[in-house]
């Protein structure tokens, strides 16, 4: 719930994005709000936890590094919700903060048991996804882009063994997620960003052909901007 909220208060100056987050959290078509009857997804009441409990003495480092203390908050519940889990690799935290990302990553560095917890940002989840045809997580992607939820089965499942096979996994084996396994991090990088390529064909493809409508494009052209430049940063890298 305190995610919604500062989603809420990102987006008060912009009034597209707070029709949009209003929609998120009130519009019965949302894709939350038909997860949520679906019984697929919960949220949970978080706003009584208001002090820090596995992050405690990381306050002045979120701090350097600009991190709200609503986010900060979240990511120790998520650490505290870990701590009572046996098996390792339940807990995902999806954030679209590079910071709080770096945040994470010091923390994992330096305290074996926030190591637990898998931070990804969530571009690196829709290229992950995006790119794979061996679990089914390319059309899943598609699924996500559609601007309202639907009943058309998209032919793949969103599995908690999806979700180890292309992100858990991977980070645990210190691969970039999407990766192939062996081979340093260069490698695995050129390999996702290979299967990238080849899942922008087929999409490349729907848009001359005009399957798309001006907002699904528009998102389109976005992810291939976005894409080149890693594209690139790449091909620099390896030569």
């Amino acid at each position: 719930d305190s995610v919604l909220d500062e989603l809420a208060r990102i987006s008060e100056h912009s009034a597209p994005e707070r029709r949009q987050v209003d929609w998120l959290r009130n519009g019965s078509d949302s894709y939350l709000q038909t997860a949520h009857y679906w019984g697929i997804l919960e949220v949970l009441e978080t706003k009584l936890h208001t002090k820090l409990i596995k992050l405690e003495g990381w306050e002045q480092r979120a701090r350097d590094l600009s991190i709200s203390r609503w986010a900060l908050q979240n990511f120790d519940f998520a650490c505290l919700w870990e701590s009572q889990i046996e098996s390792p690799g339940r807990v995902l935290f999806v954030t679209a903060d590079d910071a709080l990302c770096t945040f994470a990553a010091e923390c994992a560095r330096d305290d074996e048991s926030l190591r637990r917890v898998i931070v990804t940002h969530v571009h690196n989840l829709d290229r992950t996804f995006a790119a794979d045809r061996e679990h089914g997580g390319h059309r899943l992607y598609e699924a996500a882009q559609k601007l309202k939820a639907n009943n058309k089965f998209c032919g793949a499942v969103l599995s908690a063994q999806v979700m180890h096979e292309l992100i858990v996994e991977p980070a645990y084996e210190g691969r970039q997620p999407g990766g192939g396994g062996g081979g340093d991090g260069r490698e695995e990088a050129l390999k996702l960003g290979l299967r990238e390529a080849l899942s922008m064909l087929t999409d490349v493809r729907q848009v001359v052909e005009g399957s798309r409508n001006p907002n699904e494009t528009a998102r389109f052209l976005e992810r291939v901007e976005d894409a080149q430049r890693r594209w690139q940063a790449l091909l620099r890298n390896k030569s």
